[in-house]
């Protein structure tokens, strides 16, 4: 799953979270709690409707994380720099 989130974590936007930035964002990771240093990633989670619509939720996952998303989801195609997963049914 990493080598689909390769380019959010090499174009050196990726930092890892700071104390002073932690309560914003606390509660906000798909499985956990954010925690200091914790880098997070972007993808959107690909969801058929039974009338065959399709919509896009954005998902804020952190990179400690990627193996309970590998676990979940597969993986669909790249948007630029955001993989598009589709949740396992």
């Amino acid at each position: 799953m990493k080598e689909y989130f390769k380019e959010q974590l090499e174009d050196g936007e990726a930092k890892p979270i700071t104390k002073e930035k932690l309560s914003l964002i606390k509660g906000k990771s798909l499985y956990s709690d954010y925690q200091e240093g914790d880098i997070f990633l972007v993808f959107f989670e690909h969801e058929k409707t039974p009338e065959n619509e399709i919509i896009f939720h954005v998902r804020t996952v952190c990179e400690r994380e990627l193996e309970k998303v590998s676990e979940e989801y597969n993986y669909i195609e790249n948007k630029g720099k955001f993989p598009v997963l589709e949740r396992n049914v």
